[in-house]
């Protein structure tokens, strides 16, 4: 595994504490949404190199597959395929899932993924009761 870090590091930006703090942090998930080893150095990298640190990517990809788990119509949705395909890619390849939800925002411009995802994550922090039911969100508004 050492090696494969150190390799990892040299060939990119990524550096190899953050790749091996992502890969702790994963590895701390239930198996069921535990990736590989390979996987989990894979994504620390990917994720650096696109300036997203270990502990903000293994919180995220931790929240990320939570949810797709429990809200598969929504995600299906947005990847284009169906719940039963979302639930299967979660169960039996997570960073497949990953890449094919990454895929479904592909095409959406700046605006679209932002609010997307800022809504997305908006929902994941404030009850159900609390949300403001209009197309622009106010996080930190105050608004409940």
């Amino acid at each position: 595994m050492g090696s494969a870090i150190n390799e990892l590091g040299a060939n990119g930006v990524a550096t190899e504490s953050n790749i091996a703090n992502f890969a702790t942090r994963v590895g701390s998930l239930p198996d069921a949404l535990k990736p590989s080893i390979a996987d989990a150095l894979a994504l620390g990298a990917g994720f650096e190199e696109s300036g997203i640190q270990a502990e903000i990517a293994g919180r995220a990809y931790s929240i990320l597959l939570n949810q797709a788990a429990t809200n598969t119509e929504k995600f299906g949705e947005v990847m284009g395929i169906t719940a039963d395909e979302v639930a299967r890619l979660i169960n039996d390849d997570p960073l497949e899932f990953m890449i094919k939800f990454a895929e479904g925002l592909d095409g959406m411009n700046a605006t679209d993924t932002a609010e997307t995802l800022i809504i997305w994550a908006y929902r994941q922090t404030v009850p159900i009761k609390c949300w403001v039911p209009c197309p622009v969100i106010q996080i930190g508004s105050g608004v409940c």
